[in-house]
């Protein structure tokens, strides 16, 4: 019977110690570029890339809120 109340105590305490609300968001572009150039022996590729990402957090009174940006420029 002892076991069971002990079991029973920790599974109510682990239930609500890690309860939080995360929400993570953004957005994400990539352009590539292919330029054929007529009369040379090839062609020239450009790509670029961008991405947006925002996390927002709390967990009681404390709350955090983070934005990252993250460019590429990249000329094959």
């Amino acid at each position: 019977m002892k076991k069971q109340l002990l079991i029973a105590a920790i599974a109510a305490t682990m239930g609500t110690a890690a309860i939080a609300d995360v929400s993570i968001t953004g957005n994400a572009k990539y352009k590539y570029t292919n330029a054929d150039v007529s009369g040379t022996a090839g062609s020239t590729n450009s790509a670029a890339g961008e991405v947006n990402l925002i996390v927002d957090g709390s967990h009681g009174d404390t709350k955090i809120h983070v934005e990252q940006e993250f460019n590429m420029g990249n000329d094959c």
